[in-house]
Protein backbone atom coordinates (compact mmCIF):
# COMPACT_ATOMS: atom_id res chain seq x y z
CA UNK A 1 0.00 0.00 0.00
CA UNK A 2 1.49 3.32 -1.08
CA UNK A 3 1.62 6.61 0.81
CA UNK A 4 -1.12 8.08 -1.39
CA UNK A 5 -3.47 5.25 -0.50
CA UNK A 6 -2.68 5.58 3.21
CA UNK A 7 -3.34 9.34 3.06
CA UNK A 8 -6.64 8.77 1.25
CA UNK A 9 -7.72 6.12 3.77
CA UNK A 10 -6.94 8.49 6.65
CA UNK A 11 -8.77 11.42 5.01
CA UNK A 12 -11.90 9.56 3.89
CA UNK A 13 -13.52 9.55 7.37
CA UNK A 14 -13.84 13.35 7.08
CA UNK A 15 -16.96 12.57 5.05
CA UNK A 16 -18.76 11.50 8.26
CA UNK A 17 -18.64 14.84 10.12
CA UNK A 18 -19.32 16.44 6.74
CA UNK A 19 -22.52 14.42 6.42
CA UNK A 20 -23.47 15.39 9.97
CA UNK A 21 -22.90 19.05 9.07
CA UNK A 22 -25.19 18.76 6.04
CA UNK A 23 -27.88 17.15 8.20
CA UNK A 24 -27.52 19.86 10.86
CA UNK A 25 -27.72 22.57 8.21
CA UNK A 26 -30.83 20.98 6.70
CA UNK A 27 -32.44 20.79 10.14
CA UNK A 28 -32.66 17.00 10.07
CA UNK A 29 -30.63 16.55 13.27
CA UNK A 30 -29.47 18.78 16.10
CA UNK A 31 -25.80 19.66 16.38
CA UNK A 32 -24.05 16.64 17.96
CA UNK A 33 -22.06 18.97 20.20
CA UNK A 34 -23.29 22.34 21.50
CA UNK A 35 -19.91 23.79 20.51
CA UNK A 36 -20.95 23.37 16.86
CA UNK A 37 -23.41 26.21 17.34
CA UNK A 38 -20.46 28.60 17.78
CA UNK A 39 -18.86 27.75 14.42
CA UNK A 40 -20.94 30.01 12.13
CA UNK A 41 -20.58 32.95 14.52
CA UNK A 42 -16.82 32.47 14.75
CA UNK A 43 -16.44 32.63 10.96
CA UNK A 44 -19.00 35.44 10.60
CA UNK A 45 -16.98 37.57 13.01
CA UNK A 46 -13.73 36.70 11.25
CA UNK A 47 -14.87 37.54 7.72
CA UNK A 48 -17.20 40.36 8.72
CA UNK A 49 -20.21 38.88 6.94
CA UNK A 50 -23.23 37.25 8.55
CA UNK A 51 -23.09 33.57 7.64
CA UNK A 52 -26.45 31.87 8.29
CA UNK A 53 -25.89 28.63 10.21
CA UNK A 54 -27.86 26.49 7.76
CA UNK A 55 -25.89 27.74 4.75
CA UNK A 56 -22.60 27.45 6.64
CA UNK A 57 -23.16 23.83 7.70
CA UNK A 58 -24.52 22.67 4.34
CA UNK A 59 -21.68 24.30 2.38
CA UNK A 60 -18.83 23.11 4.64
CA UNK A 61 -20.38 19.67 5.10
CA UNK A 62 -20.99 19.12 1.40
CA UNK A 63 -17.43 20.24 0.63
CA UNK A 64 -16.05 17.65 3.08
CA UNK A 65 -18.25 14.83 1.77
CA UNK A 66 -17.64 15.50 -1.93
CA UNK A 67 -13.90 16.07 -1.49
CA UNK A 68 -13.40 12.97 0.68
CA UNK A 69 -15.26 10.75 -1.77
CA UNK A 70 -13.57 12.39 -4.76
CA UNK A 71 -10.18 11.26 -3.44
CA UNK A 72 -11.14 7.82 -4.75
CA UNK A 73 -12.30 9.02 -8.18
CA UNK A 74 -15.99 8.51 -7.43
CA UNK A 75 -16.94 11.74 -9.20
CA UNK A 76 -14.44 11.47 -12.04
CA UNK A 77 -10.81 12.33 -12.73
CA UNK A 78 -11.14 16.10 -12.53
CA UNK A 79 -12.65 16.15 -9.04
CA UNK A 80 -10.20 13.47 -7.97
CA UNK A 81 -7.33 15.74 -9.03
CA UNK A 82 -8.63 18.79 -7.16
CA UNK A 83 -9.99 16.95 -4.10
CA UNK A 84 -6.86 17.52 -1.96
CA UNK A 85 -7.11 21.26 -2.70
CA UNK A 86 -10.80 21.29 -1.77
CA UNK A 87 -10.20 19.26 1.39
CA UNK A 88 -7.23 21.24 2.68
CA UNK A 89 -9.38 24.37 3.18
CA UNK A 90 -11.73 22.83 5.79
CA UNK A 91 -8.74 21.13 7.48
CA UNK A 92 -6.72 24.34 7.86
CA UNK A 93 -9.82 26.31 8.80
CA UNK A 94 -10.80 23.78 11.46
CA UNK A 95 -7.28 23.76 12.90
CA UNK A 96 -7.31 27.56 13.11
CA UNK A 97 -10.78 27.77 14.65
CA UNK A 98 -10.16 25.02 17.21
CA UNK A 99 -6.85 26.61 18.22
CA UNK A 100 -8.53 29.99 18.66
CA UNK A 101 -11.29 28.39 20.74
CA UNK A 102 -8.80 26.53 22.93
CA UNK A 103 -9.75 23.10 21.57
CA UNK A 104 -7.44 20.39 20.20
CA UNK A 105 -6.31 21.51 16.76
CA UNK A 106 -3.68 18.90 15.86
CA UNK A 107 -6.19 16.66 13.96
CA UNK A 108 -6.84 19.52 11.53
CA UNK A 109 -3.10 20.05 11.07
CA UNK A 110 -2.55 16.32 10.42
CA UNK A 111 -5.35 16.30 7.84
CA UNK A 112 -3.86 19.36 6.14
CA UNK A 113 -0.45 17.64 5.97
CA UNK A 114 -2.08 14.56 4.45
CA UNK A 115 -3.72 16.78 1.82
CA UNK A 116 -0.35 18.36 1.07
CA UNK A 117 1.14 14.89 0.63
CA UNK A 118 -1.56 14.05 -1.89
CA UNK A 119 -0.72 17.24 -3.78
CA UNK A 120 2.97 16.39 -4.14
CA UNK A 121 3.11 12.59 -4.28
CA UNK A 122 2.95 11.21 -7.80
CA UNK A 123 0.05 9.02 -8.86
CA UNK A 124 1.07 5.40 -8.89
CA UNK A 125 1.09 3.82 -12.28
CA UNK A 126 -0.24 0.32 -12.81
CA UNK A 127 2.39 -2.38 -12.65
CA UNK A 128 2.95 -3.91 -16.06
CA UNK A 129 3.15 -7.64 -16.35
CA UNK A 130 6.28 -9.05 -17.94
CA UNK A 131 5.64 -10.96 -21.15
CA UNK A 132 6.76 -14.54 -21.13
Amino acid sequence: MGLRTIAKVLLTPLALPGLAMVLVGAGVIAAPDPKWNTFPGFWSDLVGVDLPADVFFIFIGATKVIAALSLWGIFGRFLSAIAPFALICPCVSAAYMHKEQGDPYIPGVVCAVLCLLLMVLPESSPVKQKKR
